[in-house]
């Protein structure tokens, strides 16, 4: 009887573990899910002019939607570059330019979440940030590069430039979440100049244009 128990509870103790894991996981999983749409809508709310952080006791509050046109992914952006930020989306260095302003502007984020998608990066690609005016901008990647941390010169940023840099740790697959090197991607604003020529044609000149 003893030794019929035995293998009984120790398959039941088992189960209760698998289900108590298993029901953490779910439990992180659907709150990520329920903080993303909280983001979403939060982010539609300030577009309509009522900003305000996505659940009460945030930190944070959304300030642009960046949207990578290689694949169509998009995050929006929250404000400041601390841990809280980082773990519900990609965060805005606070000192630099807003996404979509004139100068530079610094986001940075996750390398195994919201910025995996660096890891496949490549010259010319391009990347919208829509401000939180509504309006879309282009930005084109010119530049990859790798920066040690541990470099107190390793990175001038320069205020004056339009572009947006987007920071993300490096390698990508290191073990190491606390690693020195940083991959900094720099992209300069692009011009769409069908929209340019829409903009100073009259609607006389719009429609027949659209006939064409």
């Amino acid at each position: 009887m003893i030794h019929n128990i035995r293998p009984t509870f120790i398959i039941c103790c088992l189960l209760t573990i698998t289900i108590l894991c298993w029901g953490n996981a779910l439990k992180i999983y659907f709150k990520a899910i329920a903080a993303q749409i909280l983001i979403n809508i939060t982010w539609e709310q300030t577009l309509e002019g009522n900003p305000q952080p996505p659940w009460p006791w945030a930190d944070t509050t959304p300030v642009a939607k960046i949207r990578n046109e290689k694949n169509g992914d998009s995050f929006i952006v929250l404000s400041g570059g601390k841990g809280n930020s980082l773990a519900f989306g990609p965060a805005h260095i606070d000192g630099t330019k807003h996404p979509g302003d004139k100068g530079t502007s610094v986001i940075a984020g996750h390398r195994d979440t919201h910025f995996a998608f660096l890891e496949n990066s490549e010259m010319g690609d391009r990347i919208s940030i829509q401000s939180l005016s509504g309006i879309w901008s282009s930005y084109e990647i010119n530049k990859l590069s790798i920066h040690d941390i541990r470099d107190h010169k390793f990175w001038h940023i320069d205020s004056d430039l339009d572009q947006l840099l987007l920071v993300t740790c490096y390698p990508f697959d290191t073990i190491d979440p606390n690693g020195p090197l940083r991959l900094i991607v720099t992209l300069r604003q692009t011009i769409d100049f069908d929209s340019v020529s829409a903009s100073i044609l009259s609607p006389e000149d719009r429609f027949v244009s659209s006939l064409k």
